[in-house]
């Protein structure tokens, strides 16, 4: 899973690039994996400047949903990302198309609830 995530990384950052972004790669600055942020982005139209968390899904082209990991027995308190993250917007990708949905978390969260 891990090799896959990674995967989905470089193509996100890849895919921003070559659409003109300037992107901040966070995913080995210890400061971010607490708020579960992979990468800062730079609009070059707007000047926003926002976070991403990308996942990486293998599965949604045969289940046609997201997962959403609300627990996790690995992690701080037994949350998961769902729970504790931090960023602006979810890049989820599909792997088997190679795009990603962009989300914003703030609507996913008052989606799930």
């Amino acid at each position: 899973m891990a090799n896959n995530g990674k995967q989905g990384e470089r193509l996100f950052a890849q895919i921003m690039t070559d659409n003109g972004y300037t992107v901040w790669d966070r995913t080995n600055e210890p400061e971010y994996w607490y708020k579960d942020i992979d990468f800062t982005v730079l609009s070059p139209t707007t000047g926003a400047i926002k976070n991403f968390e990308v996942k990486w899904d293998t599965r949604i082209n045969r289940t046609h949903n997201l997962y959403l990991e609300t627990t996790n027995v690995h992690s701080k308190e037994g949350r998961g990302w769902f729970e504790f993250c931090e960023a602006d917007f979810l890049a989820y990708g599909d792997a088997s198309a190679r795009r990603f949905y962009i989300i914003p978390m703030k609507e996913l969260r008052e989606r799930v609830k």
